[in-house]
């Protein structure tokens, strides 16, 4: 569902940024909040966003991408992307031949940065501001290759990071504004692949690089430089996500271990301020976490096993199961400044039963506490 897109991306660099110094970033001990306690589930205020006349059994459904602290969410339903304020849906429509549009982040004055493929090969950035595009394509090389561009975070001010792949198939981050690239480039990723996933008003930038032998690390860019950012245990690799304005860093962790076992597929961090706090899911498999706002709640889904996947949030001391009312799986997307969160859910019509090629229809919708 949301993992598909979300994993087409990379990296990015910025000029200001506050407080990280280089090198590696010296954790405290990973902790788990010793009050954490399963809430049961919750079912409040549930409003369905679908692009109208856009979802049935047999197109493509809805998937959430960003929203704003305004309320603004975007997303696609199929392959048609828009934006929907207040129970309005306007489409997001970049010019030109256009075959799919994929809206990646959103800021607070309503900029939407993401990619859209068309007729010409890989993909390419887009922003859209106050009614107008602005495309967004890394330069050709000398030799005149010039790879898929693809946008993934703005902040309040119209920057962008993202990414594009080299003729070798390796991927490069940057960050895009005023129409220049300022590239991203960790020096101890060597080269190699660089993901540059989120940015914030500050303009510190976070993602991950993976190194001569492919493990994955995290890293911020900050005024002072690259920090590696590696969850306090060797045997995982760390990416990192999400920074909020006041420097909280989400991210998951994915094992590399047999030591782990099977019950422990995958788990997500919040990093602040020094510290390391471990999000899994009480009795889950596998957590990861989606979104994080300032006030430090995390929303995200977890699973167990091959059973459905349940929406959930973390407050730092509890977590609460959200799912959609009657649904079969839920997915929770992001949360903006006010706890309002997004998300999708999956209902298989009446007398069909769930599998691999019938997972059930997919909706997106707002949940307001």
């Amino acid at each position: 569902m949301a993992e598909q897109k979300r994993l087409y991306t990379f990296a990015l660099l910025l000029l200001v940024v506050f407080g990280f110094g280089q090198g590696a970033a010296r954790p405290r001990t990973a902790t788990a909040p010793p009050h954490a306690k399963f809430i049961a589930r919750v079912n409040a205020k549930f409003v369905q966003i679908d692009l109208p006349g856009g979802v049935d059994d047999t197109q493509p459904g809805t998937q959430l991408d960003a929203i704003n602290d305004r309320g603004q969410v975007i997303g696609t339903t199929g392959t048609r992307a828009f934006l929907w304020e207040r129970g309005t849906c306007t489409r997001i429509r970049v010019p030109g031949p256009t075959d799919t549009v994929f809206p990646s982040a959103i800021n607070d004055r309503g900029q939407v940065a993401g990619s859209y493929y068309g007729r010409f090969p890989g993909s390419r950035g887009f922003v859209l501001s106050a009614g107008a595009y602005t495309t967004v394509a890394f330069p050709r090389a000398r030799d005149g290759w010039q790879g898929p561009t693809s946008l993934l975070g703005i902040d309040s001010q119209g920057r962008c990071v993202g990414g594009y792949e080299d003729k070798r198939a390796f991927r490069h981050g940057f960050v895009w504004g005023r129409g220049a690239f300022t590239p991203i480039a960790p020096p101890v990723a060597e080269g190699r692949d660089v993901y540059a996933l989120g940015i914030n008003d500050a303009g510190q930038v976070v993602g991950c690089y993976y190194d001569v032998s492919a493990r994955g690390h995290g890293f911020v860019l900050g005024r002072g430089g690259y920090a590696t950012l590696d969850y306090p245990d060797p045997d995982t690799n760390t990416t990192a996500r999400v920074i909020t304005g006041s420097g909280r860093v989400l991210g998951e962790v994915e094992s590399i271990a047999p030591r782990h076992g099977p019950a422990a597929q995958g788990w997500g961090f919040l990093w602040w301020q020094g510290a390391f706090t471990r999000i899994t899911f009480p009795g889950a498999t596998r957590t990861v976490p989606t979104g994080v706002n300032d006030r430090g709640q995390v929303v995200g889904w977890y699973s167990n096993g091959r059973g459905p996947r349940h929406g959930f949030l973390f407050n730092g001391a509890a977590y609460t199961r959200i799912d959609y009312p009657g649904a079969t799986e839920t997915e929770l997307a992001g949360v903006n400044g006010r706890g309002q969160v997004i998300g999708m859910y999956r209902r298989l019509p009446a007398g069909r039963h769930k599998s691999s090629s019938n997972p059930g229809v997919e909706h997106g919708f707002l949940w307001t506490p």
